[in-house]
């Protein structure tokens, strides 16, 4: 008994140092983080005219269908080509802040919900393509969602394995590298899924 005590006070003299310098490293973050939100609810409105806007070319083959899963799509994503689109993946509302100036911060979320929505119908619509004969019009599709850096997996998984199916094989390598390059945290998912279709 008397031998297990002092080391039983050595442990809860470790534990507590390590409590303490955790609750130390929460302290400095969190101060961290209010100082630069701080900063950020004082940055000045910056042009945001010039940023790399998200545009729905005019080639993009709609078929307009009578099929209610593709034409519905199709519209929501017709409704997007007069609005503006950006994709801020990465960016928290501080960065956006600190970046483009707080006044901006309302007109940039609309912007990125747009950018959310594109994505989601781009899937959407290429699913209902492919299920009704329409692969071709589908890739089409499904190719300017990874130009406009989209970060669903969905996206790159059709893609990876249409082309794998038509034995496309450096087409896979090429979306591998677009995936390499996307500042989500969803990066490494989506290229082992890519990499299954590499094997």
């Amino acid at each position: 008994m008397h031998l297990i005590l002092p080391y039983f006070i050595i442990i809860l003299i470790l534990m507590q140092i390590y409590f303490k310098r955790n609750n130390n490293k929460t302290a400095s973050s969190n101060e961290d983080f209010f100082k630069r939100e701080s900063e950020a609810n004082q940055s000045r409105k910056r042009d945001i005219s010039n940023l790399n806007y998200i545009t729905i070319p005019d080639n993009l083959p709609f078929i307009k269908t009578d099929i209610a899963e593709i034409s519905n799509a199709e519209q929501n994503i017709m409704n997007l080509k007069d609005e503006k689109i950006l994709n801020l993946t990465g960016k928290t509302n501080t960065d956006l802040k600190l970046e483009y100036g707080v006044a901006n911060l309302s007109e940039l979320t609309i912007y990125e919900n747009n950018f959310h929505t594109l994505c989601r119908e781009i899937i959407n619509l290429a699913k209902a393509l492919i299920d009704n004969g329409y692969e071709k019009e589908a890739v089409s599709f499904l190719e300017f969602g990874i130009r406009s850096r989209s970060d669903l997996s969905a996206n790159y998984v059709m893609l990876a394995e249409i082309y794998s199916k038509n034995g496309e094989n450096e087409k896979i390598n090429h979306l591998k590298k677009y995936a390499e390059t996307l500042n989500t945290i969803t990066k490494d998912y989506i290229i082992k899924k890519i990499d299954a279709y590499l094997l």
